[in-house]
């Protein structure tokens, strides 16, 4: 007995030990970090990774707008990172547990943020023009100057091709085509109207369909570095000629890519010409700017036309596809591994993770509404259409990975020597029954709702005008709202439960969207973050809440976990940011909201519905699992009355005999 009292007073000691620490958690992981090494690099990982995603990702899709890429297209480049990263975080895992090289793998896919930043900087258009033509109808010509859309530098001198006004033109790669009228017939009277890239000056674009046959020469100049100059002939009566207008000397002819070439005079059709197909089947150049400024100099009004080559839109983005599938799969164990090191790091105090994580999201709002604010002041103009300079946000998001790097390699990674693997056949079973289904179909839903509102709401909000400041302060607002729904969410699954908290975040996405299709005020979208984020911070507790509950009673919270992150951001995230992104592609942004508004409202019929016909289920079986004990509790005692009858009818007839 003595030698029992002995061993229980180390253990004693211990689950004291553990009770004082847990009865001061903010003493363990909170206000430690000030003087603890290790929780001070955790928080400032959390913060400047996360920042650099807050800072980055809600922008990036304005980028890809920028370069003219579709909805469906920005949404197939973003909604694929989660999908990547399901693939390549397991495998990644694997490898660090196998091979103890946790750090490296860690190290090396935090640079993997960096390099994937500066490849999908690399890529960029190279056949997109603007071109500003004005006409002079006095003298029946008009002047086209065509050069490289980004090519900025190209306006230190202006080139002016001066045409008569029944003449159409095609803008090619650095080229001016002038089009004979003779070959053009052909193509218009087989029914084929003339493509919008053709410009006739004495009608608009969308206009041309005849014009009269008149013999001209095909006159091709190329736009590229010469050594001739061309001398501007006053003649302007004279209908084929050619003539330059210079209004000032290059500063430096190292950048004379845009000067007429008049001493060759080539001969020759247009590659889109020599084919036997229409005009509008050859051409791949499409118009989706045009803007008139009145010009003081000249006293006239010239055009601006904005003109890009619809194939170099598809090459960007298979290219951008490309480097965000490799760039996604080497970067994807960044948090795995850094979760794993926070975790391993926090031992007993796992249940204070959030604690850690909350500065993620203070880096996130910081890191938005700094970005918005840059950006809002870094403006330039591309064919005198007021843009914003995105690429800020790059530079900004490399700063961020860059710093968290340094945090990084303070991190300490340890290895178990046997890792169970669990088995997916116990969940299920269990996950298949009617109240786990409808749970999990709305938590695919809630995961559909983060990737458009994340992903899109920042294109809306410049569709409808809106700034980059407004679009920082609302990615600002959402992560604040997050922050502290995070905060507040125990009490409220406490208050509530898990399906009447999933009714609730339902009834708040479908609110949000409404409104959304509504808005006519950029403002009033930082109000509708706010909603979003309080929403997304309570429908993502209360979902981990439940797969861990569910996971719990089997032994396989690591599985359902696991199965949790695969539904709502691998399916959810990552699906429905593609899914939206053709949506918008084919009927706009007001409908996409109303279409995710009704979609809503019918995952919310079904759960409601779902899980009142699993309460009646269960109810029925729980009736009819008693009903068969009572009968089995009645038949035992029929049998035992039995039993005891034949001693007895025994004990009377041995008594007889006697």
């Amino acid at each position: 007995m003595e030698n029992e009292e002995e061993t229980r007073e180390p253990e004693r000691e211990k689950t004291k030990g553990k009770k004082r620490r847990r009865k001061n958690p903010k003493e363990s992981s909170y206000f430690k970090c000030f003087y603890d090494s290790d929780y001070l690099v955790l928080k400032g990982f959390c913060f400047f990774i996360y920042g650099a995603y807050g800072g980055f990702i809600p922008y990036l899709p304005l980028y890809f707008k920028q370069l003219f890429l579709g909805a469906s297209y920005a949404g197939i480049i973003i909604g694929i990172r989660p999908l990547i990263q399901c693939i390549g975080a397991p495998f990644w895992g694997v490898l660090a547990d196998r091979y103890h090289a946790g750090k490296v793998i860690f190290l090396g896919s935090v640079i993997a943020w960096i390099v994937k930043a500066f490849f999908l900087l690399a890529v960029r258009p190279q056949n997109q023009h603007c071109i500003e033509m004005y006409m002079n109808s006095t003298a029946n010509v008009s002047y086209v100057y065509a050069y490289d859309l980004w090519n900025t530098e190209a306006k230190d001198q202006v080139k002016w091709l001066v045409l008569p006004l029944d003449h159409p033109i095609i803008i090619e790669k650095n080229k001016v085509a002038v089009v004979s009228t003779q070959d053009l017939k052909a193509d218009v009277t087989q029914g084929d109207s003339l493509p919008r890239e053709v410009l006739k000056k004495s009608e608009p674009v969308e206009n041309r369909t005849k014009r009269k046959p008149q013999a001209s020469l095909e006159k091709h100049r190329s736009l590229d570095e010469s050594k001739l100059t061309v001398k501007r002939r006053r003649d302007e009566r004279s209908v084929h000629s050619l003539i330059e207008h210079q209004r000032r000397n290059l500063r430096n002819k190292t950048k004379q890519n845009q000067v007429l070439d008049h001493g060759k005079r080539e001969k020759k059709i247009p590659p889109a010409l020599k084919r036997n197909k229409p005009l509008s089947a050859t051409l791949n150049l499409e118009i989706t700017h045009t803007v008139k400024v009145y010009n003081e100099e000249l006293g006239t009004e010239i055009q601006y036309i904005t003109e890009i080559d619809t194939y170099e839109i598809d090459y960007m983005f298979v290219m951008f596809t490309l480097i965000i599938i490799v760039g996604e799969f080497l970067e994807s164990p960044t948090y795995a591994l850094s979760d794993a090191s926070l975790l391993k790091r926090l031992g007993e105090d796992r249940e204070y993770y959030g604690r850690i994580r909350m500065w993620g999201s203070l880096g996130w709002a910081v890191a938005a509404a700094m970005v918005g604010l840059i950006i809002n002041y870094s403006t330039f103009k591309l064919c005198q259409v007021p843009q914003n300079n995105y690429i800020i946000a790059f530079y900004i998001f490399v700063g961020f990975v860059a710093a968290a790097f340094v945090n990084g390699l303070w991190f300490r990674f340890s290895y178990e020597e046997e890792k169970k693997l669990e088995d997916i056949g116990k969940v299920a079973p269990m996950l298949l029954n009617l109240r786990h289904m409808s749970f999990l179909v709305a938590t695919l839903y809630t995961g559909f709702c983060y990737g458009i509102l994340v992903h899109f709401v920042n294109w809306y909000i410049d569709d409808i005008g809106g700034s980059s400041a407004i679009m920082g302060a609302a990615g600002a607002a959402r992560e604040i709202a997050a922050l502290i729904m995070f905060a507040m969410s125990t009490s409220a699954l406490q208050a509530l439960g898990n399906v009447n908290t999933m009714v609730f975040c339902l009834l708040s996405y479908i609110i949000c969207f409404i409104c959304y299709s509504i808005l006519d005020d950029p403002w009033m979208a930082v109000a509708l973050e706010v909603v979003d984020g309080g929403t997304y911070g309570l429908v993502w507790s209360n979902c981990v809440n439940y797969m861990s509950n569910v996971g719990l009673k089997l032994g396989v919270m690591d599985t359902t976990q696991g199965i949790l992150q695969g539904i709502f951001w691998g399916l959810g995230n990552g699906g429905g940011t593609m899914i939206s992104g053709a949506l918008i592609e084919s009927f706009g942004l007001t409908d996409t909201f109303r279409a995710f508004a009704i979609a809503g409202a019918v995952v919310l019929a079904l759960l409601v519905l779902a899980q009142y016909t699993a309460s009646l289920l269960e109810n029925r079986e729980k009736t009819r699992q008693e009903y068969e004990l009572l009968s089995d509790s009645d038949e035992s005692k029929s049998e035992v009355g039995e039993v005891m009858k034949e001693p007895s009818e025994e004990n009377t007839s041995s008594k007889i005999k006697e």
